[in-house]
């Protein structure tokens, strides 16, 4: 299927509007990240992304380190 962006990509499969623009913006600057790093810097950082099981788990890991975080997703 042709989506003419992210927004009707995710509109489709469910993601409502109030949580577009976070979702986008959130993708946007992992994106952003990737782009600006030297190709040693992205492959360590997808190497850490791939040795989680999900995205969810990465996102998990992450968030225990960080102050003020308390659920697990």
């Amino acid at each position: 299927m042709q989506y003419g962006n992210s927004k009707d990509m995710f509109k489709e499969i469910g993601i409502v509007d109030s949580r577009l623009f976070a979702v986008r913006s959130s993708l946007e600057k992992l994106h952003e990240t990737f782009c600006y790093m030297d190709l040693g810097q992205r492959r360590i950082l997808k190497e850490w992304f791939d040795s989680h099981e999900s995205i969810t788990d990465a996102i998990n890991a992450f968030a225990e380190l960080e102050e003020g975080n308390f659920a697990d997703l």
